[in-house]
């Protein structure tokens, strides 16, 4: 229809394409210009991303760097207060100390738990001793 409407008017179009003329050839260069610049895009893209992970890996490896000094000074400190303890005046000061703090709480949780013993049975049994005897006993 659209070669009719040609002839018609007196205008002539070529029927069959031809290949690699110029015409052909600078369309294929603008096509492949246009692929260049996808290219170099996507090649932007990659780069700024590699940066990025660049910079993020630089940052877990100060990350580590921290932890590992944190690491050794803890270390350090560990082993000088492990050492200032283990000193004969200081050992038997924390000794003393250890002991006296157990007997009061050994002494304090038995007295507590005797009165939970004394109530649980006031609460359950009342004056019968011997039931409360053989619960004991089973418990």
């Amino acid at each position: 229809m659209l070669f009719r409407i040609c002839a018609k008017h007196n205008l002539h179009l070529q029927i069959e394409p031809t290949y690699g003329g110029r015409g052909y050839l600078e369309k294929q260069d603008f096509i492949i210009e246009k692929q260049d610049m996808l290219i170099a895009e996507k090649n932007a893209a990659i780069m700024e991303k590699h940066f990025a992970l660049e910079d993020v890996t630089m940052k877990l490896a100060d990350m580590e760097t921290l932890k590992e000094k944190i690491v050794k000074s803890a270390k350090g400190i560990m082993e000088k207060v492990t050492k200032s303890l283990q000193e004969p005046e200081r050992k038997q000061e924390n000794l003393e100390q250890v002991k006296t703090t157990a007997r009061i709480s050994l002494k304090a949780q038995l007295s507590a738990n005797k009165k939970c013993v004394d109530d649980y049975k006031s609460q359950h049994y009342g004056t019968n001793t011997k039931q409360a005897e053989k619960d004991e006993q089973s418990l």
